[in-house]
């Protein structure tokens, strides 16, 4: 399912990213890689959506251990490229 279509609250886990290699290594810069957790903040369709990203201990990069998590605005274009497994509304 594309991240676009994912309601306000719930969590996913990155399934893929079908996008060029520019798309998809600016995306995995900011942390959205396969596997990676994300909790949907806000939706505005078809404008962005605020989404905050979690990143696992193990992620091999140092800053992360500073930042365990932090939100970045998507556009809606960007959030059709992004596949997800919805693991539910959060209350």
């Amino acid at each position: 399912m594309p991240l676009a279509f994912v309601k306000e609250n719930s969590t996913v886990k990155i399934v893929e990213v079908r996008g060029g290699l520019g798309l998809t290594r600016r995306l995995a810069e900011l942390g959205l890689n396969p596997g990676s957790l994300a909790r949907i903040v806000r939706v505005s369709p078809p404008g962005p959506m605020l989404i905050e990203v979690e990143h696992p201990p193990n992620s091999g990069n140092p800053s992360f251990g500073r930042f365990p998590s932090w939100r970045i605005a998507i556009g809606f274009g960007v959030a059709m490229k992004i596949f997800v497994q919805n693991l539910g509304v959060n209350v």
